[in-house]
């Protein structure tokens, strides 16, 4: 039995990361079991990220909450090694240029090797746990890269023979049939906007559809549903500038919903300068009152 996959993609840049790990504490926090998986090494996702005082925030949450990053490199040696024995052969094939150039040559193999592994995280228990965690959350590569990924599984099913293709059928059945919540990230403007529209596009192609956008960074005056006032003069270019960003903004946050797509949360820009764990967690309690919280726990 798989669990609920949710991807969290979208153009470089607008804070996948961040999103992905701020649901994954306010989830962990409700006293869900969550898994964040993660195409970005550990060590670069702990510096942007630093999860630093987590037991001490809440001893339970961070005991539910895990971070794995994916190597596909490793993902593929570790098939070898259990495809060819005995096991100083397999070492001695994995050293081979041979090897090496065919890895890099292969078209998608590195993607199909992530699927291989995110398939398998999804959908196999762990130390005898039908259930080791609830939700599995993929901070998703960015958007092209993202979109290649998907298509990989179905590259191998209808161009490869044996065990691979095999493998790209169940990966593909797997995307299919899995409880799987899709929520492109963008910020107001307009060229994250585009990208996250066509994202759509190519989706509905996959025969996939969006649950929802995360609209990140935002200001606090796009949430205000009255009319825009204009600022006093004596703001000046300044005033100017503002009014004039709040109603790109509010273009932009139209357009999305305007797609009629699904629900368009805010996330209000938040200051990067406090402590790393401070900042995860307003950006947590922010997608808790937009209600993303609820939404994945359903």
């Amino acid at each position: 039995m798989s669990v609920k996959l949710v991807v969290f993609c979208g153009k470089g840049g607008v804070g996948k990361s961040t999103l992905a790990i701020g649901a994954s504490l306010a989830l962990a926090e409700a006293g869900r079991r969550v898994l964040v998986v993660s195409s970005h090494p550990i060590r670069e996702l702990a510096l942007s990220l630093s999860l630093a005082g987590l037991e001490e925030w809440n001893r339970a949450a961070a005991s539910g909450l895990y971070v794995v990053h994916i190597d596909p490199l490793r993902v593929l040696a570790s098939i070898v090694r259990k495809g060819v024995h005995p096991g100083r052969l397999a070492e001695l094939l994995l050293s081979s240029r041979i090897y090496r150039s065919f890895v890099e040559i292969v078209p998608a193999l590195k993607e199909f090797a992530f699927l291989w592994k995110l398939q398998e995280l999804a959908t196999e228990p762990r130390a005898n746990q039908s259930h080791p965690f609830e939700l599995l959350l993929w901070d998703a590569p960015a958007t092209g890269h993202f979109l290649e990924t998907l298509k990989a599984a179905v590259n191998f099913e209808q161009f490869f023979v044996g065990p691979l293709a095999d493998q790209g059928a169940a990966i593909s059945a797997f995307l299919r049939t899995a409880v799987l919540q899709i929520l492109p990230v963008c910020v107001p403007e307009e060229m994250s906007v585009d990208e996250t529209l066509e994202l759509v596009e190519s989706l509905r192609r996959l025969h996939l559809k969006p649950s929802g956008f995360l609209c990140n960074m935002v200001s606090p005056l796009l949430s205000q549903q009255q009319e825009l006032q204009p600022f006093p003069e004596s703001w000046g270019d300044l005033g100017i500038f503002i009014g004039q960003h709040a109603c790109e903004e509010r273009h932009q946050y139209g357009r999305l919903r305007e797609s009629r797509i699904g629900s368009v949360m805010q996330v209000q820009r938040v200051n990067r300068e406090e402590p790393n764990l401070d900042f995860l967690l307003r950006i947590a309690d922010q997608l808790r009152n937009t209600g993303l919280a609820e939404m994945l726990e359903e």
